[in-house]
């Protein structure tokens, strides 16, 4: 399989809606970057060998010159120019229109519910799924591509069969779940936005049934693979998402989040650091030298999430996130059942075959 060949591009963090799952709560008023900066990014990005471009915030749309961006990466020649947006400035047939016409392509629509008690109670702005709504049928209109996210809560995992009653009325390309985590800010807020996977699962699986029939892509994103047994397909964690060209090429998002240029100390800094994660990775999964050294595995390893001795009895062991250490410690791991059978080392093994159906290249 091939790796993504789409990235990120970042514009800041200022946004029009204030959402109870954001991951840049506590951010969301700081400055965004000069309209050079995210130009260089691009530049970069095309020069690195991406196609595809997601511009993301806060919110891209509430800035002045993101009509500008959008009709400088089409000059920059990729191929599909998205923007991932609450929908709430897209209401505007106007603007809308005038991003279509300097390069818009593609959209990442964020639907949080069903019905606007849901949506808004999450966004915390009145109105917005009206809003949303308005921007899905522009879109339509337009005639360009449409995806949804909808990160999955507390407050919406119950009534998920529900929004997928409701996107089918849409018809996107793509439908994505994203199971909350607590990236950046959003560990303050993972006691009142966090739900178990095992609350979840019941949902999604039945909200995959209903999508099936009418969406070609349908991904399950940060979800144990435990949990989705007979809807392997679908799920899409950290070691699978490189190869989902809807997905993002990290190599490149990490150096764009970044300043552009490194020196050799800094590169070296990095690679100290990765090295003493591998190191770490050997201790807390008690890693066997050949299954260290087995590439995939070394990707496996990264901070931030932990397994416990049942999870070393998962056939899925070697290509599961398991679980994020604060959903560990504020839920703790009763819920994991191991899947028994020969382990796996294949991250693609379920997933591969359905990639084929809705891969770009």
């Amino acid at each position: 399989m091939k790796m993504t060949r789409r990235v990120k591009v970042h514009v800041g963090l200022r946004c029009n809606a204030r959402c109870k799952f954001c991951y840049y709560w506590d951010k969301l008023d700081l400055p965004n970057p000069p309209t050079e900066e995210i130009k260089a990014k691009l530049r970069y990005a095309k020069k690195h060998g991406i196609k595809d471009i997601d511009f993301s915030g806060g919110e891209p749309t509430i800035r002045a010159d993101f009509p500008e961006l959008v009709s400088y990466a089409r000059q920059l020649g990729f191929r599909y120019i998205c923007v991932i947006t609450n929908g709430i400035r897209l209401a505007s047939r106007e603007y809308f229109r005038e991003l279509v016409e300097y390069g818009l392509n593609d959209i990442l629509f964020s639907i949080e519910g069903h019905n606007a008690e849901v949506h808004e109670y999450l966004t915390q702005v009145p109105g917005s799924l009206e809003k949303i709504n308005k921007a899905i049928q522009y879109a339509k209109e337009f005639g360009i591509k449409l995806r949804t996210n909808t990160t999955v809560t507390s407050t919406n995992h119950k009534y998920l069969s529900e929004l997928a009653n409701y996107l089918v009325g849409i018809h996107p390309d793509a439908v994505n779940f994203i199971l909350f985590n607590d990236w950046c800010s959003a560990d303050k807020v993972i006691k009142d936005m966090a739900c178990k996977y095992s609350d979840a699962a019941s949902y999604l699986k039945e909200s995959i049934d209903i999508l099936n029939h009418s969406v070609r892509k349908v991904t399950v994103r940060y979800i144990p693979f435990c949990f989705m047994v007979g809807y392997e397909k679908h799920v899409c964690n950290l070691l699978q998402k490189k190869y989902d060209p809807d997905e993002w090429n990290d190599a490149i998002k990490m150096r764009l989040l970044g300043k552009i240029k490194k020196t050799n100390t800094q590169n070296l800094i990095f690679i100290l650091k990765e090295f003493k994660s591998y190191l770490s990775a050997i201790v807390k999964f008690k890693l066997k030298p050949h299954e260290f050294f087995h590439d995939k595995e070394i990707e496996r390893m990264r901070e931030g999430y932990t397994k416990n001795s049942m999870c070393r009895k998962c056939k899925y062991f070697y290509i599961c996130d398991g679980l994020e250490d604060s959903y560990a410690k504020e839920i703790g791991f009763s819920e994991l059942m191991p899947i028994r059978g020969r382990k796996l080392l294949d991250s693609l093994y379920h997933r591969r075959e359905y990639t084929l159906q809705w891969d770009g290249e």
